[in-house]
């Protein structure tokens, strides 16, 4: 058997690796790849962020601190609708507005916002594997689903405690 590199613009890196290739000078082109060892995912450069198959590419609300975990959901409705995203809470006039996980922090006011798949997402509150999970009352973060009819999202890949990442296994959703 023979060895063949892989097919990637920039091989397989970590995240933090990824992270730390300069998007300025020299410019990264647009259509770039690179294999995330800790995600297992192919990601690809959009002259903006890196993106998976996973993911969409939104602009942050100004004046919103989004980070890697966060839940967000589109801001405005209808004629009023921005395309940007925000900080999900488990207030039910968010849910049906409810878009994904932020899977990396914004680069230059644009976030990657995982829509479904295994992704990383921030506890609210201790989490037990195996369990429905769905907006916290703590912006940006998930809480476990004890109401299964009303806003869950996923369910929960690991048990954890309120502020870690745990990985969940987000359903689509559709944007409302």
């Amino acid at each position: 058997m023979s060895y063949q590199a892989l097919p990637y613009t920039y091989g397989a890196l970590t995240e933090a690796q990824i992270d730390a290739i300069p998007t300025s000078s020299p410019k990264i082109p647009a259509g770039s790849t690179v294999f995330n060892t800790d995600t297992q995912m192919l990601e690809i450069y959009n002259g903006r962020i890196w993106l998976d198959e996973r993911c969409l590419c939104f602009l942050v609300d100004s004046g919103v601190t989004v980070v890697k975990g966060n839940t967000l959901y589109t801001v405005g409705s209808g004629t009023t609708a921005t395309g940007e995203v925000a900080l999900m809470t488990n207030s039910s006039t968010n849910y049906p507005k409810f878009v994904g996980v932020a899977t990396r922090n914004p680069v230059g006011g644009f976030v990657s916002v995982a829509h479904c798949g295994k992704v990383q997402a921030i506890a609210g509150e201790t989490i037990t594997r195996g369990e429905g999970v769905e907006p916290s009352g703590t912006a940006g973060r998930f809480d476990l689903d004890t109401s299964p009819s009303t806003g869950g999202f996923g369910v929960a890949l690991e048990s954890g405690s309120a502020g870690n990442l745990l990985w969940i296994a987000l359903q689509t959703i559709e944007l409302g």
